[in-house]
């Protein structure tokens, strides 16, 4: 399983309109140590006790005003150089 954090200065960006796809898919067998017991009959996947995929993701929605400012922001700050030791006289 993949988890990615993001601070928030680097978050991505996504412009209205985005469509996010997500494919998932769940090992109920035996060999996934995460299954609380595999010899539970799993069926259409219909009822809310069958194993599910949860999409926890933090969004935050921006005016479009917001967008531009933040879109702004980020490329001045990739602009400006880094404050190392090698930058300095």
């Amino acid at each position: 399983m993949k988890v990615y954090y993001y601070k928030d200065h680097v978050a991505p960006l996504l412009p209205a309109g985005t469509v996010l796809q997500v494919t998932a898919w769940y090992d109920n067998t035996a060999g996934n140590p995460r299954v609380a017991d595999p010899r539970n009959w799993k069926g259409w996947g219909s009822r809310s006790i069958d194993d599910m995929f949860f999409l926890l993701s933090r969004i935050v929605w921006l005016s479009e005003d917001e967008f531009s400012q933040e879109v702004t922001a980020r490329e001045a700050s990739r602009r400006r150089p880094a404050l190392t030791g090698q930058n300095q006289p």
